[in-house]
């Protein structure tokens, strides 16, 4: 694995959110968050975003006993059809560290019997 490959962070798919975005703090329009960490996120959208677009996002997460509200900008980093991924920018170390232990929570608990 080459180092621009590794994840610091935890990305998890086990949680549920509710987002908006937006180019201005003005104008919100909801998207749909498919994977988040505390780097980023990945969102699906009919509207039309370009790479190395500055955005807004205000997200509600919620999972098995967590719940998160934050705002934060990010940068489009790559998208794929309708697909963008996004980078957090300007996110302190200790809101990504929270975010990363949220994802570690999220995750869907094996059942042993």
């Amino acid at each position: 694995m080459q180092g621009e490959d590794r994840r610091v962070f935890r990305r998890s798919e086990s949680f549920h959110c509710e987002a908006r975005v937006s180019k201005d703090k003005v104008e919100w329009r909801r998207v749909d968050v498919r994977d988040l960490s505390g780097e980023g996120l990945r969102f699906r959208s009919g509207e039309q975003f370009d790479v190395g677009e500055l955005l807004w996002f205000e997200l509600n997460v919620t999972g098995f006993l967590t719940s998160l509200d934050f705002t934060v900008r990010g940068e489009i980093r790559h998208k794929r059809e309708n697909t963008y991924g996004v980078s957090f920018k300007d996110l302190s170390p200790d809101r990504k560290i929270f975010i990363d232990e949220a994802m570690r929570n999220f995750q869907p608990k094996q059942i042993l019997y």
